[in-house]
């Protein structure tokens, strides 16, 4: 993966991810192309917390069903809102 594709945090970083388009049960599709379920958004998520990437994310999900995209989510500090 590129360098500029990567995310070059740090476990100080305040992270921001913000998801909008078209979704559904426990699921989100990014520009039509890709769908991202909610088990494999909470492994990322908890891949980050692994890797010492963030102190807190604030995430945002802006389309239908949005709050079933945070189902798998266990890892800390993460502030999730769905609408």
């Amino acid at each position: 993966m590129p360098e500029s594709k990567k995310i070059h945090s740090h476990e100080n970083s305040r992270l921001l991810i913000y998801i909008t388009g078209h979704g559904g049960d426990q699921y989100s599709k990014i520009q039509d192309t890709h769908v991202i379920g909610s088990y494999e958004y909470g492994k990322v998520i908890e891949e980050l917390y692994q890797k010492g990437m963030y102190k807190e994310i604030l995430a945002i999900n802006d389309s239908c069903e949005a709050v079933t995209i945070w189902d798998y989510l266990i890892s800390p500090n993460i502030f999730a809102i769905g609408c």
